[in-house]
C-alpha cells in the first residue's frame, strides 16, 4: 500500500505540474478569452465525467453504498458550495491570475494551496504545526519568494554607465 501510494502522489504531482503550466500558456496564448468562460468550459465538461464516475463508483463498489452519510441532503448541499464556490471560484481566480503573469512567476504560486491546506488542516484538529511542519512551510514560503525576486531581477532594465551618467545631465 505504501508503495501505490508514493506511486499515487508521484502521478499526482506530473500532473499537477503539468496542469497549471499548460494552462498558464494557453491562457497566455489567448488574452481575448475571458479566464471565467474558460473555467466555466472546464467545469461544463468534467461536471458531467463526474457524475458517471460517481454512479459508476457507487453501483460496483459496496464501500459507496453509505457515501453521503446519515445527512445526505446536507452533505450535497455542502458538496455544490465547495464546488461552485471554492472549485470554480478558485479556478477562475486561478484563471485569471494565469492570463495576467509569465508561467514561471504562476508555477511557484501553487505552493500556497499546499500552505493553506496545512494551515486549514492545523485549524481543524486544533493544533499548532509541528516544528518540521513548520520550517517545511517557511521553506517552501522562502522557495516562492526567492523565485519571485529572482524573477523580477531578471526583467530589470540593464542600464548602462553610460546611459545612466547621460541620464544625469
Amino acid at each position: 500500500n505504501f508503495l501505490i501510494g508514493v506511486i499515487y502522489s508521484v502521478l499526482s504531482t506530473a500532473m499537477w505540474t503539468w496542469y497549471p503550466i499548460r494552462n498558464a500558456d494557453w491562457l497566455l496564448d489567448h488574452p481575448k478569452i475571458s479566464p471565467v468562460f474558460f473555467t466555466s468550459m472546464q467545469c461544463s465538461l468534467l461536471l458531467p465525467f463526474g457524475i458517471v464516475l460517481y454512479v459508476a463508483l457507487w453501483l460496483f463498489s459496496r464501500d459507496l453504498k453509505e457515501f453521503f452519510g446519515p445527512s445526505p441532503f446536507a452533505f450535497i448541499g455542502w458538496s455544490l458550495f465547495a464546488g461552485v464556490v471554492c472549485s470554480f471560484g478558485a479556478t477562475a481566480l486561478w484563471n485569471a491570475m494565469s492570463q495576467k503573469v509569465p508561467t514561471a512567476v504562476a508555477g511557484p504560486m501553487l505552493v500556497f494551496e499546499t500552505i493553506f491546506s496545512v494551515t486549514w488542516g492545523c485549524v481543524y484538529a486544533r493544533a499548532f504545526p509541528t516544528a518540521t511542519l513548520f520550517i517545511g512551510m517557511v521553506l517552501l514560503v522562502s522557495g516562492v519568494v526567492y523565485t519571485l525576486m529572482l524573477f523580477n531581477s531578471l526583467n530589470e532594465p540593464v542600464v548602462s554607465e553610460a546611459e545612466s551618467s547621460a541620464g544625469g545631465m
